[in-house]
């Protein structure tokens, strides 16, 4: 017999979500002082506690409040900071927040670290949440 896992993930997303009481209440009160500035949710911990879980609760209560975007930094490019501001501001973009200057500064970097390459007005720009990488 095979070894196989104990649990599948589809029945694990469909689980109640339970035991977090004391973590969603903490959430539920930051979330009352988002008009104070943006605020980081860190999620740290030993690997198959639920900390995906929790963060996909979290996002979707914290929605309907304001606009979210998340780094797994397990990904090893997300840890470049580049590479994690591009992400960001893709995620934060399909939520239609407009970053001018940072879509110039990084189309600049771009052509520096790819001048062989060519950025025109034909190409599909980040507005379309797309980045010439």
């Amino acid at each position: 017999m095979a070894p196989a896992p104990r649990f599948r993930r589809v029945a694990a997303l469909q689980r109640r979500f339970v035991d977090r009481e004391p973590v969603l209440a903490a959430f539920a009160e930051e979330l009352t002082r988002i008009g104070a500035g943006p605020r980081v949710f860190n999620a740290t911990g030993v690997g198959g506690i639920g900390k995906s879980r929790l963060l996909r609760e979290l996002k979707d209560r914290a929605a309907s409040q304001g606009r979210t975007a998340s780094l797994d930094l397990q990904v090893h490019s997300l840890r470049q900071q580049e590479d994690a501001l591009a992400v960001l501001r893709n995620e934060l973009g399909s939520q239609g927040v407009h970053f001018d200057r940072f879509d110039i500064a990084y189309a600049v970097l771009w052509q520096r670290l790819h001048p062989h390459l060519r950025l025109n007005r034909l190409d599909p720009g980040p507005r379309e949440g797309h980045f010439p990488c």
